[in-house]
């Protein structure tokens, strides 16, 4: 799929009108300051960070509107890897794919061939070191939050002031539980249910819907409407829902 993006959309790349220009000129200077934040030369990083809006830019107009991803037709492509491989040859697939495990993979659907197009030009065309800047910016980008109190603020500046209007940073408590829960997710999740709901509140709320399916059960078959093969078709239906309370029978390891 497209990505690759340090704005939230394509949009936010294409558009003229003076708010997006702001926008723009806003984040070619936080670029710069998470890169001097992480040790990059100031005389160096202003002319990274404007390199690397130029790149993203790039792989932005490639992209596909919001409006037309709606359209499930639209994203989808089995061209298989490789349909991949004549689209963007400039990228190491097969070696990006064996290092995730998956070095045998054929099967592959691309949701927007043109993004892969434009990344294959963005590959030829920019510079290395360009490549190299914009896959460090993205580094520090992805932990922006877990870093030192500085990058935390930049991040939450631009990100959340600027771009969304949030007033203040959350306390450092709740941004700890939300990267736990994040992070280990039903682990935690079960701990939880041990204390707020319980095996007997689970069987509790099992019994009832029981209750309420066999209720409906009995209400289908004595419906002197409805024919024999929708009954059929109905209870057939009522059968097959699968009630999931509370938490899983079997916890994800």
């Amino acid at each position: 799929d497209q990505g690759g993006l340090g704005l939230p959309d394509r949009d936010y790349y294409l558009k003229t009108d003076p708010k997006s220009a702001d926008i723009q000129k806003d984040y070619v200077a936080h670029v710069e300051k998470m890169l001097t934040l992480a040790g990059v030369p100031a005389a160096q990083a202003k002319g990274q960070a404007a390199a690397i809006f130029g790149l993203e830019k790039q792989l932005a107009t490639a992209s596909m509107s919001r409006a037309d991803r709606r359209d499930p037709k639209k994203l989808y492509h089995r061209i298989e890897l490789d349909g991949v491989l004549k689209l963007a040859p400039r990228f190491p697939w097969q070696l990006f794919l064996t290092q995730l495990g998956y070095g045998g993979l054929r099967e592959i659907n691309v949701l927007v061939p043109a993004f892969f197009e434009g990344l294959n030009k963005t590959l030829t065309e920019q510079p290395m070191d360009t490549l190299k800047a914009y896959l460090r910016w993205h580094a520090i980008h992805g932990v922006a939050g877990r870093l030192s109190k500085a990058f935390v603020d930049e991040h939450f500046r631009f990100y959340s002031q600027r771009l969304t209007g949030t007033a203040q940073i959350l306390p450092r408590w709740k941004r700890c539980v939300a990267a736990t829960d994040a992070a280990l997710g039903e682990s935690l999740a079960l701990k939880f249910v041990e204390q707020t709901f319980g095996a007997d509140g689970k069987e509790q709320t099992q019994q009832l819907i029981r209750d309420v399916e066999e209720a409906m059960q009995g209400t289908i078959k004595g419906l002197a409407w409805m024919d024999e093969p929708t009954r059929a078709a109905a209870l057939t239906k009522l059968s097959r829902i699968a009630n999931k309370i509370g938490y899983p029978d079997k916890a994800r390891d």
